[in-house]
């Protein structure tokens, strides 16, 4: 069973087959928390169970309060120039300064985030070459072939493509907190 997951600060499904993305996809299927449902593909029209997570649900809805958090230091940074002049305007040079020295921190910091947001979503989304092996005794090894030490395996191909999801998502985390170098799959070099 293919669980939703937290995508783009939503919860969504994948198609296991093809990759496409459906976000909000609990209140559009309309799921309770462990309810299932089989659905078809709309870019490849294969079909897939997928099950409501709640846990994951409140972990997207946790993604949307940081981005909230980031909009409100957004519209922060905006005031300041209409602070800057009102210190301008009563001779305070000191606190005009004060306020552009912060204004530039709390911009590096937010551009900072956002790139590592956006730089994240970008190596998710691209075509990794996956190599699936059945074993002779059931189950399955799976590798993303560029991402050197991204495997899993499971008892089923569903399960072993979901894994092989999680193990990507915490490979690219490390990689990008550790500041390894990453690599593009074959297909887009």
């Amino acid at each position: 069973m293919k669980e939703i997951e937290e995508t783009c600060g939503c919860d969504a499904y994948i198609c296991p087959y093809c990759g496409y993305r459906e976000c909000n996809a609990v209140e559009k299927l309309e799921l309770a928390d462990g309810e299932s449902t089989v659905i078809e593909c709309p870019q490849c029209g294969r079909q897939f169970e997928v099950t409501a997570c709640v846990e994951v649900w409140f972990r997207a809805r946790k993604a949307g309060e940081r981005w909230q958090e980031l909009e409100a230091e957004r519209r922060k940074l905006k005031e300041f120039p209409q602070k800057v002049k009102e210190a301008e305007k009563a001779g305070n040079y000191k606190k005009a300064i004060s306020l552009l020295r912060q204004q530039c921190a709390l911009a590096k910091e937010l551009v900072s985030r956002f790139r590592e947001k956006l730089r994240f979503q970008f190596y998710m989304s691209l075509p990794y070459t996956i190599e699936i092996v059945p074993y002779p005794d059931g189950g399955f090894f799976a590798r993303i072939k560029e991402l050197e030490g991204c495997m899993t395996e499971g008892e089923t191909l569903e399960e072993t493509l979901e894994l092989l999801g999680d193990a990507k998502k915490a490979w690219l985390e490390a990689a990008l907190e550790s500041g390894v170098e990453i690599p593009l799959p074959g297909a887009v070099k």
